[in-house]
Protein backbone atom coordinates (compact mmCIF):
# COMPACT_ATOMS: atom_id res chain seq x y z
CA UNK A 1 0.00 0.00 0.00
CA UNK A 2 2.85 2.39 0.82
CA UNK A 3 4.36 1.67 -2.59
CA UNK A 4 1.05 2.46 -4.27
CA UNK A 5 0.89 5.77 -2.43
CA UNK A 6 4.37 6.64 -3.70
CA UNK A 7 3.28 5.81 -7.24
CA UNK A 8 0.36 8.22 -6.89
CA UNK A 9 2.69 10.91 -5.58
CA UNK A 10 5.21 10.44 -8.39
CA UNK A 11 5.59 13.03 -11.14
CA UNK A 12 3.35 11.45 -13.78
CA UNK A 13 -0.05 12.04 -15.32
CA UNK A 14 -0.68 8.41 -16.30
CA UNK A 15 -0.92 5.54 -13.79
CA UNK A 16 -1.61 2.06 -15.15
CA UNK A 17 -1.98 -0.71 -12.54
CA UNK A 18 -4.02 -3.07 -14.71
CA UNK A 19 -3.79 -6.81 -13.99
CA UNK A 20 -1.68 -6.31 -10.87
CA UNK A 21 -3.88 -8.36 -8.52
CA UNK A 22 -4.92 -5.25 -6.58
CA UNK A 23 -7.52 -5.70 -3.83
CA UNK A 24 -9.81 -3.27 -2.02
CA UNK A 25 -7.23 -2.86 0.75
CA UNK A 26 -4.52 -1.99 -1.76
CA UNK A 27 -6.72 0.74 -3.19
CA UNK A 28 -7.19 2.62 0.09
CA UNK A 29 -3.72 4.21 0.25
CA UNK A 30 -3.68 4.86 -3.49
CA UNK A 31 -6.98 6.75 -3.34
CA UNK A 32 -5.89 8.65 -0.25
CA UNK A 33 -2.80 9.87 -2.10
CA UNK A 34 -4.93 10.94 -5.07
CA UNK A 35 -7.43 13.00 -3.03
CA UNK A 36 -5.74 16.31 -3.73
CA UNK A 37 -3.55 15.21 -6.63
CA UNK A 38 -3.40 17.82 -9.39
CA UNK A 39 -1.35 15.91 -11.97
CA UNK A 40 -2.71 12.39 -12.60
CA UNK A 41 -5.33 12.42 -15.37
CA UNK A 42 -5.47 8.67 -16.17
CA UNK A 43 -5.89 5.82 -13.66
CA UNK A 44 -5.94 2.30 -15.10
CA UNK A 45 -7.18 -0.37 -12.67
CA UNK A 46 -8.55 -2.97 -15.08
CA UNK A 47 -8.34 -6.70 -14.40
CA UNK A 48 -7.96 -6.52 -10.62
CA UNK A 49 -10.16 -7.56 -7.68
CA UNK A 50 -11.80 -4.27 -6.81
CA UNK A 51 -15.25 -4.63 -5.25
CA UNK A 52 -17.58 -2.54 -3.09
CA UNK A 53 -15.00 -1.39 -0.48
CA UNK A 54 -12.64 -0.34 -3.26
CA UNK A 55 -15.50 1.54 -4.94
CA UNK A 56 -16.09 3.35 -1.65
CA UNK A 57 -12.45 4.48 -1.65
CA UNK A 58 -12.81 5.64 -5.26
CA UNK A 59 -16.03 7.49 -4.41
CA UNK A 60 -14.36 9.46 -1.62
CA UNK A 61 -11.35 10.20 -3.80
CA UNK A 62 -13.42 11.39 -6.77
CA UNK A 63 -15.43 13.74 -4.58
CA UNK A 64 -12.19 15.58 -3.76
CA UNK A 65 -10.01 15.07 -6.82
CA UNK A 66 -10.41 17.74 -9.51
CA UNK A 67 -7.86 16.46 -12.02
CA UNK A 68 -8.55 12.83 -12.93
CA UNK A 69 -10.19 12.47 -16.35
CA UNK A 70 -10.07 8.71 -17.07
CA UNK A 71 -10.87 5.86 -14.68
CA UNK A 72 -10.63 2.33 -16.12
CA UNK A 73 -12.21 -0.37 -13.92
CA UNK A 74 -12.75 -2.92 -16.69
CA UNK A 75 -12.97 -6.53 -15.49
CA UNK A 76 -13.22 -5.99 -11.73
CA UNK A 77 -15.87 -6.93 -9.14
CA UNK A 78 -17.64 -3.60 -8.71
CA UNK A 79 -21.18 -5.08 -8.76
CA UNK A 80 -24.38 -3.22 -7.92
CA UNK A 81 -23.24 -1.93 -4.51
CA UNK A 82 -20.05 -0.60 -6.06
CA UNK A 83 -22.11 1.04 -8.80
CA UNK A 84 -24.06 2.84 -6.08
CA UNK A 85 -20.80 4.20 -4.65
CA UNK A 86 -19.66 5.38 -8.07
CA UNK A 87 -23.04 7.01 -8.70
CA UNK A 88 -22.42 9.21 -5.65
CA UNK A 89 -19.06 10.17 -7.15
CA UNK A 90 -20.71 11.04 -10.48
CA UNK A 91 -22.98 13.50 -8.67
CA UNK A 92 -20.05 15.41 -7.16
CA UNK A 93 -17.13 15.07 -9.58
CA UNK A 94 -16.86 17.54 -12.45
CA UNK A 95 -13.65 16.52 -14.22
CA UNK A 96 -13.99 12.79 -15.00
CA UNK A 97 -14.76 12.31 -18.70
CA UNK A 98 -14.18 8.56 -19.22
CA UNK A 99 -15.43 5.75 -16.97
CA UNK A 100 -14.94 2.11 -18.00
CA UNK A 101 -17.09 -0.41 -16.10
CA UNK A 102 -17.21 -3.23 -18.64
CA UNK A 103 -17.32 -6.74 -17.12
CA UNK A 104 -18.16 -5.82 -13.53
CA UNK A 105 -21.27 -7.93 -12.80
CA UNK A 106 -23.51 -4.86 -12.78
CA UNK A 107 -27.19 -5.73 -13.13
CA UNK A 108 -30.30 -3.60 -13.76
CA UNK A 109 -30.12 -2.39 -10.16
CA UNK A 110 -26.61 -1.06 -10.65
CA UNK A 111 -27.62 0.47 -13.98
CA UNK A 112 -30.35 2.43 -12.19
CA UNK A 113 -27.84 3.65 -9.60
CA UNK A 114 -25.58 4.91 -12.39
CA UNK A 115 -28.53 6.50 -14.19
CA UNK A 116 -29.32 8.57 -11.10
CA UNK A 117 -25.68 9.61 -10.83
CA UNK A 118 -25.52 10.61 -14.49
CA UNK A 119 -28.61 12.78 -14.11
CA UNK A 120 -26.46 15.08 -11.95
CA UNK A 121 -23.26 14.79 -14.01
CA UNK A 122 -22.12 17.09 -16.81
CA UNK A 123 -18.57 15.87 -17.48
CA UNK A 124 -18.63 12.14 -18.40
CA UNK A 125 -18.61 11.77 -22.19
CA UNK A 126 -17.78 8.04 -22.34
CA UNK A 127 -19.25 5.36 -20.07
CA UNK A 128 -18.61 1.70 -20.95
CA UNK A 129 -21.09 -0.81 -19.47
CA UNK A 130 -20.56 -3.73 -21.85
CA UNK A 131 -20.33 -7.37 -20.80
CA UNK A 132 -22.07 -7.08 -17.46
CA UNK A 133 -24.65 -9.57 -16.12
CA UNK A 134 -27.39 -10.94 -18.35
CA UNK A 135 -30.02 -9.32 -16.14
CA UNK A 136 -28.71 -5.86 -17.01
CA UNK A 137 -31.46 -3.59 -18.33
CA UNK A 138 -30.91 -2.43 -21.88
CA UNK A 139 -33.54 0.32 -21.62
CA UNK A 140 -31.83 1.86 -18.60
CA UNK A 141 -28.46 1.65 -20.32
CA UNK A 142 -29.96 3.47 -23.30
CA UNK A 143 -31.06 6.28 -20.98
CA UNK A 144 -27.58 6.42 -19.49
CA UNK A 145 -26.07 6.74 -22.96
CA UNK A 146 -28.52 9.54 -23.80
CA UNK A 147 -27.18 11.45 -20.81
CA UNK A 148 -23.61 10.68 -21.90
CA UNK A 149 -24.49 12.05 -25.34
CA UNK A 150 -25.92 15.15 -23.65
CA UNK A 151 -22.57 15.69 -21.97
CA UNK A 152 -20.81 15.29 -25.32
CA UNK A 153 -22.93 18.10 -26.73
CA UNK A 154 -22.31 20.24 -23.65
CA UNK A 155 -18.57 19.69 -24.11
CA UNK A 156 -18.89 20.83 -27.72
CA UNK A 157 -20.81 23.92 -26.64
CA UNK A 158 -18.16 24.76 -24.07
CA UNK A 159 -15.40 24.43 -26.65
CA UNK A 160 -17.16 27.03 -28.80
CA UNK A 161 -17.91 29.28 -25.84
CA UNK A 162 -21.65 28.67 -26.08
CA UNK A 163 -24.10 28.09 -23.24
CA UNK A 164 -27.09 25.71 -23.38
CA UNK A 165 -28.94 28.21 -21.16
CA UNK A 166 -29.20 30.49 -24.18
CA UNK A 167 -31.49 27.95 -25.86
CA UNK A 168 -35.10 28.78 -24.95
CA UNK A 169 -37.75 26.10 -24.21
CA UNK A 170 -39.75 27.30 -27.24
CA UNK A 171 -36.78 26.76 -29.54
CA UNK A 172 -36.38 23.27 -28.09
CA UNK A 173 -39.71 22.34 -29.61
CA UNK A 174 -38.69 23.42 -33.09
CA UNK A 175 -38.53 20.75 -35.72
CA UNK A 176 -35.25 18.82 -35.37
CA UNK A 177 -35.13 18.59 -39.16
CA UNK A 178 -35.16 22.35 -39.61
CA UNK A 179 -32.08 23.57 -41.42
CA UNK A 180 -29.87 26.09 -39.62
CA UNK A 181 -29.61 29.53 -41.23
CA UNK A 182 -26.88 30.08 -43.77
CA UNK A 183 -23.58 31.01 -42.13
CA UNK A 184 -20.75 33.02 -43.64
CA UNK A 185 -17.96 30.80 -42.29
CA UNK A 186 -17.22 27.30 -41.00
CA UNK A 187 -17.11 28.41 -37.36
CA UNK A 188 -20.65 29.80 -37.56
CA UNK A 189 -21.82 26.62 -39.29
CA UNK A 190 -20.34 24.54 -36.46
CA UNK A 191 -22.11 26.72 -33.90
CA UNK A 192 -25.43 26.35 -35.70
CA UNK A 193 -24.98 22.58 -35.95
CA UNK A 194 -24.30 22.20 -32.24
CA UNK A 195 -27.24 24.45 -31.36
CA UNK A 196 -29.53 22.27 -33.51
CA UNK A 197 -28.23 19.14 -31.77
CA UNK A 198 -28.80 20.81 -28.40
CA UNK A 199 -32.41 21.56 -29.27
CA UNK A 200 -32.97 17.95 -30.32
CA UNK A 201 -31.26 16.76 -27.15
CA UNK A 202 -33.43 18.90 -24.89
CA UNK A 203 -36.54 17.56 -26.62
CA UNK A 204 -35.29 14.03 -25.86
CA UNK A 205 -34.58 15.00 -22.26
CA UNK A 206 -38.12 16.31 -21.81
CA UNK A 207 -39.46 13.02 -23.20
CA UNK A 208 -37.18 11.07 -20.87
CA UNK A 209 -38.44 13.03 -17.86
CA UNK A 210 -42.07 12.38 -18.86
CA UNK A 211 -41.27 8.67 -19.20
CA UNK A 212 -39.73 8.62 -15.72
CA UNK A 213 -42.84 10.23 -14.22
CA UNK A 214 -45.04 7.64 -15.93
CA UNK A 215 -42.77 4.87 -14.67
CA UNK A 216 -43.01 6.10 -11.08
CA UNK A 217 -46.81 6.31 -11.36
CA UNK A 218 -46.91 2.75 -12.71
CA UNK A 219 -44.74 1.48 -9.86
CA UNK A 220 -47.02 3.17 -7.30
CA UNK A 221 -50.10 1.64 -8.91
CA UNK A 222 -48.60 -1.86 -8.81
CA UNK A 223 -47.67 -1.32 -5.17
CA UNK A 224 -51.25 -0.36 -4.30
CA UNK A 225 -52.62 -3.33 -6.22
CA UNK A 226 -50.37 -5.68 -4.26
CA UNK A 227 -51.68 -4.13 -1.06
CA UNK A 228 -55.25 -4.63 -2.30
CA UNK A 229 -54.62 -8.33 -2.82
CA UNK A 230 -53.76 -8.70 0.87
CA UNK A 231 -56.99 -7.07 2.10
CA UNK A 232 -60.09 -9.04 3.24
CA UNK A 233 -62.61 -9.49 0.44
CA UNK A 234 -65.06 -6.97 1.94
CA UNK A 235 -62.50 -4.17 1.73
CA UNK A 236 -61.13 -4.89 -1.74
CA UNK A 237 -63.77 -2.88 -3.64
CA UNK A 238 -63.05 0.28 -1.69
CA UNK A 239 -59.32 -0.18 -1.97
CA UNK A 240 -59.47 -0.77 -5.71
CA UNK A 241 -61.28 2.54 -6.07
CA UNK A 242 -58.28 4.20 -4.45
CA UNK A 243 -55.90 2.21 -6.68
CA UNK A 244 -57.61 3.48 -9.81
Amino acid sequence: SAALAKIAEASTDHIDLSNCGLTDDDLEQLCHALHGNAQVTHLGLGGNRIGTPGSQHLNRMLQHNQCLQTLDLTGNEVGDDGALELSHALRENGTLTTLCLSGNAISALGDNHLLLGMQHNTSVTFLDLQYNTWVSEGTVQSKIQELVHANQILAGLNQLGLSPLSISPRSCRASPDASPPASPDHHSQAQASIQAKSRLLLVKMEALQRHEVQLEQSKERHKLLRQCQKLPSGEVGCALTDCG
